[in-house]
């Protein structure tokens, strides 16, 4: 299946290895394709409930992540830190 909007569907008793049957499929094809992209949603400041989705390289999204969480940290570091600043106050 080659093609988008196909489904998988096994249809059997509980408990006869449907869902095993399934994973063991799509892992065996998955081996013979490319790793997908990481995709995460990010804020959108001009409409907070439209959040934006971006591309990622396979495998780099948690990276971007814990990048972002400590950029968010240093900010919360930096910014009081220019405001609290001898050269901030002389420009007032």
């Amino acid at each position: 299946m080659a093609h988008e909007g196909y489904n998988l569907f096994a249809f059997g008793d509980p408990g006869v290895g449907r869902h095993t049957l399934i994973e063991a499929s799509l892992s065996k094809r998955a081996k013979d394709l490319p790793a997908p992209d990481d995709w995460c949603f990010v804020n959108n400041f001009l409409d907070a409930q439209k959040p934006e989705a971006i591309s990622l390289p396979p495998g780099s999204a948690r990276t971007f992540s814990i990048d972002m969480e400590k950029f968010v940290e240093d900010l919360g570091i930096a910014i009081p830190t220019a405001f609290d600043g001898e050269d901030y106050r002389q420009r007032r």
